[in-house]
């Protein structure tokens, strides 16, 4: 195994866990916006919609979750991304 120095994409929330809270973790929205845009051109039912974001968009935020809470503006904007996804722009 290799040793390494910056561990920002696999544990970005405590590497660099600030006083703003929102800073760090706006990335998890953006994230999950990259994440569903690559699926944003493919045509999915209603359903693919729905399990791309039980299984994939949702999965994002958990880690970060599990160890902090998040603030409810943030799980707001979240969601709204969620839901523009699912029901279209």
């Amino acid at each position: 195994m290799k040793e390494v120095d910056y561990h920002a994409k696999y544990l970005r929330p405590l590497t660099i866990l600030g006083r703003s809270k929102k800073v760090v973790f706006t990335c998890l929205k953006e994230q999950i916006w990259k994440k569903l845009q690559g699926y944003k051109e493919k045509f999915l039912s209603k359903l693919g919609k729905k399990i791309l974001i039980k299984v994939v968009a949702q999965a994002i935020p958990k880690y970060a979750m599990s160890i902090f809470c998040l603030l409810n503006n943030l799980l707001e904007e979240i969601n709204s991304v969620l839901a523009e996804f699912g029901w279209g722009a």
